[in-house]
């Protein structure tokens, strides 16, 4: 077979992939999927409830209408003293939700973890997902409901939640960790927004994908896919893709709690696209996190990360020359200025990180004024480490909350 026809196969595929994985098991098509038993037990007030932490739910209005639900655990089953007094504020990355940060289990996941070490834990989440599908206007089934990227998640959803957490809790300052698009989404508000540097104390962002000069992970492919076909997906109605209730999610959700799939498909996925960590997820761990992964997105956002590994940039979505200069007045979308970011700001990495490698975030590093790169001892940590592996506390947690603790001045 040709190089060519192995290329247009390749396409072939990935455009079924996303096609398919943005229809629910509710659609007629695909009704007969709703025999499949759902696990609503694992969303994330009930996790949380199950493993003994009370947790709050709140809902944060963006300015352009959107409405986020915002997870608290203000204090944990092991906090023996006060409670620290920044907040901190956990956002996740592309296609996950706040229940990510509970996956590895409460000896393991930051949002055990984090209260259990006296922190107000509060857990955002960006629009689209599985906690952010409302708006003031719109509904999902509307197209103009889904024109957004991890522009907009940084313009509005990021600052829109800082202040309400601030507002809430009557403190000057939190600290914000951002993990992969959460991250992004935090160097997008203080670029865009250089006054939100004085309501943050730190920013600790985890492997965040700002230009993705050297990625190397598989997920690549799907990125450039997302861009290439994003006008022909349009056309046919797909303007959302991985949500939670998908034929995708919902098949991976029951098929993943059987040990031979698990074992093979369920962890071959992450084996895939970023690189091995033997042991670092624990069986349990695959057995569940399938019910709140993936949590959806827009094509848009998809498309704009394809952007960004094709033009190594971090810069706006990319309109063509005649939309870039009805939206931005220059035929090219303008960068972010990243020497706008003045808060004191940590990137932690991965050294086996395929999706967001070394090299990008010592570029990143030397673009920003106030910066320091810690790369985690672990010499196989990747990037679903972060939020699945059952080392976080010993790999991850204590260089987390060593920063907590130094910037917990108001």
């Amino acid at each position: 077979m040709s190089a060519k026809v192995n290329s247009r196969l390749r396409w072939a595929v990935i455009f079924a992939i996303i096609a398919i994985s943005s229809y629910s098991v509710g659609s007629p098509d695909w009704s007969w999927f709703s025999a499949l038993p759902a696990r609503a037990e694992n969303n994330f007030t009930a996790v949380a409830a199950r493993h003994g932490y009370r947790s709050e739910q709140h809902t944060v209005a963006t300015a352009d209408g959107f409405l986020l639900t915002v997870f608290r655990i203000r204090r944990g089953q092991r906090c023996a003293g006060s409670v620290a007094r920044a907040p901190v504020l956990l956002l996740s990355g592309l296609l996950l939700s706040a229940e990510s940060w509970l996956a590895a289990g409460p000896a393991a996941g930051l949002a055990f973890l984090l209260p259990d070490a006296c922190h107000d834990t509060w857990l955002g989440n960006a629009r689209g997902g599985a906690h952010a599908r409302r708006h003031r206007r719109l509904r999902p089934r509307d197209p103009a409901f889904w024109q957004f990227s991890a522009d907009e998640v940084g313009a509005y959803d990021a600052p829109a939640t800082v202040d309400y957490i601030l507002n809430h809790t009557g403190r000057d300052k939190l600290n914000f960790i951002g993990y992969s698009q959460g991250g992004t989404a935090a160097f997008i508000m203080l670029a865009e927004r250089p006054e939100y540097a004085n309501k943050l104390g730190v920013l600790l962002a985890i492997a965040p994908p700002t230009d993705l000069t050297y990625m190397t992970s598989a997920f690549g492919w799907l990125l450039k896919a997302s861009e290439m076909l994003e006008g022909t997906l349009a056309r046919i109605g797909v303007y959302e893709v991985f949500a939670t209730g998908s034929v995708i999610q919902r098949l991976a959700e029951h098929f993943c709690r059987f040990r031979i799939i698990r074992d093979s498909l369920c962890r071959g996925f992450f084996e895939l696209v970023d690189s091995p960590h033997p042991g670092s997820i624990a069986d349990e761990t695959y057995e569940t996190l399938y019910s709140h992964f993936p949590s959806g997105t827009s094509v848009r956002t998809m498309a704009r990360y394809g952007q960004t590994l094709r033009s190594g940039k971090f810069r706006k979505y990319d309109f063509g020359e005649r939309g870039n200069l009805k939206k931005y007045g220059s035929a090219h979308p303008p960068e972010y200025e990243l020497g706008a970011v003045t808060v004191p700001t940590v990137i932690v990495q991965g050294a086996s990180d395929t999706l967001v490698t070394v090299r990008d975030s010592e570029r990143l590093v030397s673009r920003l004024p106030r910066a320091e790169l810690c790369i985690i001892d672990d010499p196989l940590w990747n990037h679903f480490d972060v939020v699945y592996s059952h080392k976080i506390n010993e790999s991850l947690f204590p260089l987390i909350n060593q920063y907590l603790l130094k910037y917990n001045t108001r």
